[in-house]
């Protein structure tokens, strides 16, 4: 009962996460304010949190040395590349999809590095996910699924990268950090890099006032959902059940996306949420 809790947390914020972010956009925010108000504010709050928890939140020198490099190549870069790679794209649902999939390297890479096993039905499920989700995002019109290649490199980066993230994550956490340092600590390095671009740039990045309402739900979904995120890494024998869970957040991203953007829901989509729904039920049933 704990793990389907902390799913249906992970999918729920997920998808309020995306909602906001489309939100925070609209007020004409660059990917580089986008990437400030997810990592920095986040990170205060999880760095707080954790000394009011009365968490050790020293590392030692290994850990941190490991750290770092994952901090900037499996957090900051991919969530930038996703970022510009949203902001560009005719079909954002396109980009989105591709840097979704990552559940499917995760699950792979999990076996041999972290001991996980991978039942055929597990396979079939995750297939049957990722077929429907692509149901949902790819339109078959030539117009919009044309896709220039730096974006889509932009968005296979944060495919790539964020499936080490995930199993870097669950490595942490199994070395008895808890969920709460690890956020601390991603969230902490990440926010650091941010801050020293200002400095590089000599300018601070500071989102338009109008959007001030969508940045705080935006942070306020980073800090939920990875809480919850990391909270599933700490207690599944496996990390990518519930990256499968957070791919399939995009059946509910649609139906939301219709009804309060006016997007088009066709029966192709209608088609895609209902395999999206039975792949997940399949992953965690069987």
């Amino acid at each position: 009962m704990h793990r389907i809790l902390t799913s249906l947390i992970v999918i729920l914020w997920s998808v309020w996460l995306y909602l906001s972010l489309r939100v925070f956009k609209k007020h004409n925010v660059t990917p580089k304010i986008q990437n400030a108000v997810m990592f920095v504010p986040t990170a205060c709050v999880f760095i707080l949190w954790a000394s009011i928890a009365w968490e050790k939140l020293w590392i030692g020198r290994e850990m941190f040395m490991i750290m770092i490099p994952v901090c900037l190549l499996f957090s900051w870069l991919p969530n930038l590349m996703s970022l510009k790679s949203l902001q560009s794209a005719p079909n954002p649902w396109y980009s989105l999809m591709i840097a979704k999939s990552y559940v499917a390297l995760a699950a792979i890479i999990a076996v041999p590095l972290l001991w996980s096993t991978l039942k055929l039905t597990d396979v079939v499920a995750i297939l049957l996910i990722i077929w429907f989700m692509s149901l949902i995002l790819i339109s078959p019109r030539k117009e919009e699924t044309k896709t220039s290649s730096s974006r889509i490199r932009q968005a296979f980066y944060a495919h790539i990268w964020r499936a080490w993230l995930a199993l870097a994550s669950a490595w942490f956490i199994n070395q008895w950090m808890s969920p709460l340092v690890v956020n601390a600590w991603i969230f902490g390095l990440v926010s650091l890099l941010i801050i020293w671009e200002w400095l590089i740039a000599n300018s601070w990045i500071v989102p338009p006032t109008k959007s001030y309402l969508p940045a705080l739900w935006v942070v306020v979904s980073m800090v939920v959902f990875n809480r919850a995120l990391q909270e599933w890494y700490a207690t599944a024998p496996n990390p990518w059940y519930i990256n499968a869970a957070n791919a399939s957040s995009i059946a509910l991203l649609t139906l939301l996306s219709a009804w309060i953007f006016w997007d088009e829901l066709s029966t192709r989509k209608v088609i895609g949420i209902v395999g999206v729904i039975v792949g997940i039920s399949a992953l965690f049933v069987f």
